[in-house]
């Protein structure tokens, strides 16, 4: 699954991916709420019969300083960063618990998270969050020896 705000981008790196022997479909939404990121699971269980991985890597950049950032700028670098790998998150880990043998999480982060990063408050504040949230499902999800819970690990 390739999912791109921009259909043509989506579909370009879903060509590529397969040209080079891959399997791949893609899928334009702005990601964020729920119903998106049940969509794109669902979209690969239909496609590929389950999903085995969840890469989150979805953002919006708008780089101002604080005085310049407008609550539609937060917002929106939030909502596709951090609300968007916890609603996809949450998604995968419910297949993936469904399918009983896991499944792997892969959490973009960014040292704007963890340092400054002039003219970046929503987007630090989003890269922070999502590195707080991997630890803590990492606790959370690595705590179970049953084979249905994923396993994930901060790396």
């Amino acid at each position: 699954m390739v999912n791109d705000l921009d259909a043509d981008v989506a579909t370009e790196t879903a060509e590529a991916i397969t040209a080079a022997g891959g399997a791949a479909v893609a899928q334009a939404d702005a990601v964020g709420g729920s119903e998106v990121a049940d969509a794109l699971v669902g979209r690969a269980v239909e496609e590929f019969g389950r999903p085995d991985v969840m890469i989150t890597n979805a953002g919006a950049l708008r780089d101002k300083t604080l005085r310049n950032t407008t609550d539609d700028d937060f917002d929106l670098a939030v909502t596709s960063h951090l609300r968007g790998t916890f609603t996809c998150v949450r998604a995968a880990v419910a297949r993936f618990r469904e399918q009983g043998e896991g499944g792997r999480l892969i959490l973009v982060g960014s040292p704007a998270g963890q340092r400054a990063g002039f003219g970046r408050t929503a987007y630090s504040a989003a890269k922070g969050a999502i590195v707080a949230m991997t630890r803590t499902w990492a606790v959370e999800l690595a705590g179970s020896t049953s084979p249905s819970t994923p396993s994930c690990r901060p790396r």
